[in-house]
């Protein structure tokens, strides 16, 4: 089971750099085996051999040297910490780029002779083809991780969401509101609930986004406040899964209710369990495989960026949701890269 919190992306990315270690291992023995079959014909597989004969022990040994090791761990223990040097941080996720370079150029090779591998043998080609799969995926699950650890701002921030959708209520349709989005990306409306998903499905066949994300509960909560808290998750989970039925290309994604602040409590005292509503969504995310973005964390760290409603937010504080939104979606593409790789293997 995963680690949680700000350790399971380190944790993962050291998992990935295990395996691809182990993948390079599999991809020397497999362009050895070319050069054999190959015969006097496999010239250039040989010379590919002798690279990878040469690099590999390298690699394994710059990868396993507890000075890089140690570089690394620093590099991502700096991205994590406030106080980090900015300097010592990029130099570190540099040595880290350098060691995935050296474990990965043994596979890079193997992909290059991937069709004289492949007239080896039955057997020979199911292997290459395993291992070319699950390498790519491992590593696209890798960049994933190391994107979701230095997201981006400004306006490489919003070239991330060229291609998504926002849909939700008020505080969603923010997004277009302050102009970071356009208007035919950001799909919601004021006093709009979930269940207003279905009227949203024509424009998203014409849109056809990479990235869905839902942002409801704060109406819906005013509106059926006799609602429990799983009756309320079970139906935004639906309406979650129906769109990742429709779209399956698409990745889509639950917010956890945005809590309203003191000011708003007294006029809508059902705001108070919305905690309680969020967990409920978190879980049944986690029972469905949907993506669940927690935004508890980020709220209560932000409360000045608040309106004087209590419920709708400043400008300010829309950079910072999206960031957390786009950073939840990568991890979780990352994890199910994984979980199609193992099912793989």
């Amino acid at each position: 089971m995963l680690p949680g919190g700000q350790e399971r992306e380190a944790f993962v990315i050291e998992q990935l750099m295990d395996r691809i270690r182990r993948d390079s291992r599999m991809a020397v023995i497999l362009l050895f085996s070319a050069t054999l079959l190959a015969g006097a014909a496999g010239g250039i597989a040989a010379e590919a051999w002798k690279r990878a004969h040469a690099e590999a022990p390298a690699a394994q040994t710059q990868a396993e040297d507890p000075a890089n090791g140690a570089a690394v761990k620093g590099a991502e223990e700096s991205a994590d910490s406030q106080s980090a040097v900015t300097g010592a941080a990029a130099a570190g996720r540099e040595a880290l780029r350098r060691r995935e370079g050296r474990a990965l150029l043994p596979i890079k090779l193997l992909w290059a002779q991937r069709s004289r591998l492949r007239m080896t043998g039955t057997g020979t080609a199911r292997t290459v083809d395993r291992l070319l799969s699950a390498s790519e995926k491992r590593i696209a699950a890798a960049d994933l991780l190391r994107r979701s650890r230095e997201v981006p701002e400004g306006e490489a921030l919003w070239k991330a969401f060229s291609d998504a959708v926002i849909i939700g209520d008020s505080r969603a349709e923010g997004f277009s509101v302050y102009h970071f989005l356009k208007e035919e990306r950001v799909l919601a409306e004021i006093s709009s609930t979930v269940a207003d998903i279905d009227t949203y499905l024509d424009r998203l066949d014409k849109l056809k986004p990479h990235r869905i994300f839902i942002s409801y509960g704060i109406n819906d909560l005013a509106i059926y406040p006799s609602m429990s808290a799983e009756e309320y998750a079970d139906m935004a989970v639906s309406k979650a899964l129906l769109l990742k039925k429709r779209y399956p290309e698409a990745v889509v994604c639950l917010n956890s209710i945005l809590p309203a602040q003191e000011a708003a409590l007294e006029r809508g005292p059902i705001w108070k369990r919305i905690p309680e509503y969020s967990e409920a969504i978190r879980k049944a995310c986690e029972k469905e495989g949907i993506c669940y973005i927690d935004n508890f964390d980020l709220a209560e760290e932000h409360k000045d960026l608040y309106a004087d409603d209590g419920v709708h937010m400043s400008s300010d504080f829309y950079p910072l949701w999206a960031q957390n939104m786009l950073r939840s979606a990568q991890v979780y593409e990352a994890r199910q890269l994984l979980e199609e790789e193992g099912q793989d293997e």
